[in-house]
């Protein structure tokens, strides 16, 4: 029937789907080295991007674990990872004895032999990277503690005259200055310098924030005023100090800024890129927001950062942790804590055929736990060489589960193909594992 909603118009409506699309049902599983990311726990990736972003590239140690999950994800947006927990895998540290967080869980629970570590008793200073591996060792975590830190007017004066051009400059006081430092001389012209190095009253400057001219733009007289700032303070709005909530309860001095980079560009590919900063997070342990939220900033750090995790309090730092109510918050020993995350190793060392099982039968042997359809084993053998151990293993986890399927490479022997001409790298073949009562195994040849 044909609507006239005016003379000569005619509306119809005609249906044009033609299909329904279904979006993917295949759920794969996998076991994986990696550069970064949490260890024994499963992490559901959708991309190949993702898997990037979560654990890292390719290397020349896991680049079969890796490019077994990159191909799933071109076909599927569902694959159950698991990092593989290695021997000698820690994450990047402060000072002391590196040691290995695996998990949030981890962090925050323990295992049952090792940690918990969010209770500050690691001895490990104060952040942690929050995965295992060598990428921690590029982060640079600096904390700026009080106003003094932030900047400081008329802090000292020079020593004597400077001529343009001067890249060390001799201060009547180098007390309180650190590396990092920016520095103005009260020159007409603005002029901003930024400290490389501080040697008892001297100190070594380049421009800031262009670096391309070197020295004093200009002469500097002597006893001309020196102010200095924080390295990140243009990043913040303004000075820490103390809260509202902290007011309101008779406290003070609770605020800090906390700032994260890629000091030696090996996660941005930008030398010293801002990762993360928080403004104004707070000492005392019930600290809120103007709006109600959490602000304690070891746990702000533990639920909004993807880089760190907090380890203890800095030195002198005598009583953060404390509630707000009267307590006047102590000013540690560094205004500006300042640390080069050092020691994180993993995701370059092969585990053992035991580690590698342990992440499949611990997380994806149960079908009540885990729902799964595919079960990938990645390369033969742990060291991308050619073994049965591996194989044998994934035919009996999947058969035990009853309800996937799992996919090896040149594990076994294969059979005739027959489905596929022997030089096909995309199409299984059929292996001696298959029989009326077991489970399918696939085995993918590698190319």
């Amino acid at each position: 029937m044909v609507d006239l909603v005016s003379p000569g118009v005619a509306i119809k409506e005609k249906d044009l789907t033609t299909s329904v699309r279904n979006e993917p049902t295949s759920i794969g599983a996998i076991g994986i080295i990696a550069e970064k990311g949490p260890m024994d726990q499963v992490v559901t990736i959708e991309s190949e991007q993702q898997l990037v972003d979560i654990f890292g590239k390719p290397n020349t140690t896991n680049h079969q674990y890796w490019f077994s999950a990159a191909s799933f994800l071109m076909y599927s947006n569902t694959l159950k990872v698991v990092r593989i927990v290695t021997t000698g895998a820690v994450n990047a540290c402060v000072s002391g004895t590196a040691i290995l967080i695996k998990n949030n869980m981890h962090y925050t629970d323990g295992d049952g032999t090792t940690g918990p570590y969010d209770d500050g008793s690691a001895n490990v200073g104060a952040w942690a990277a929050r995965s295992a591996g060598a990428w921690g060792n590029s982060l640079r975590v600096e904390a700026c503690n009080t106003a003094a830190g932030f900047s400081e007017a008329a802090k000292t004066t020079t020593a004597g005259v400077e001529a343009a051009g001067q890249t060390v400059i001799t201060l009547s006081s180098g007390t309180g200055f650190v590396v990092g430092d920016i520095v103005y001389f009260q020159e007409t012209d603005g002029q901003k310098y930024r400290v490389t190095n501080v040697s008892t009253n001297d100190i070594t400057i380049v421009r800031y924030p262009t670096t391309t001219a070197t020295g004093l733009a200009s002469e500097i007289a002597s006893g001309a005023n020196v102010d200095r700032e924080w390295r990140w303070a243009d990043q913040f709005e303004r000075a820490p100090g103390t809260s509202q909530y902290c007011t309101d309860r008779g406290g003070s001095n609770d605020e800090l800024h906390i700032i994260i980079v890629d000091e030696d560009s090996k996660i941005s590919g930008v030398e010293n890129e801002v990762l993360e900063k928080y403004e104004a997070v707070s000492k005392a342990s019930d600290g809120l927001t103007d709006e109600g939220n959490a602000n304690y900033y070891a746990d702000v750090i533990y639920q909004s950062c993807d880089y760190v995790y907090w380890m203890d309090h800095p030195a002198g730092a005598t009583n953060w942790g404390s509630l707000a109510a009267g307590t006047t918050f102590t000013t540690p020993t560094n205004s500006i804590d300042a640390h080069s995350l050092v020691s994180g190793v993993g995701g370059t060392t092969a585990p053992t055929e035991g580690q590698r099982q342990l992440a499949y039968s611990d997380h994806f042997s149960d079908p009540d736990i885990q729902d799964v359809n595919l079960v990938i084993a990645g390369p033969a053998s742990v060291n991308n060489g050619g073994a049965t151990t591996h194989g044998v293993f994934i035919t009996d986890l999947v058969e035990k589960r009853k309800d996937c399927v799992g996919f090896t490479f040149d594990t076994f022997k294969p059979i005739k193909p027959k489905i596929a001409s022997s030089n096909s790298c995309l199409l299984p073949y059929l292996s001696k594992a298959n029989s009326p009562t077991s489970p399918p195994c696939a085995i993918l040849p590698s190319c």
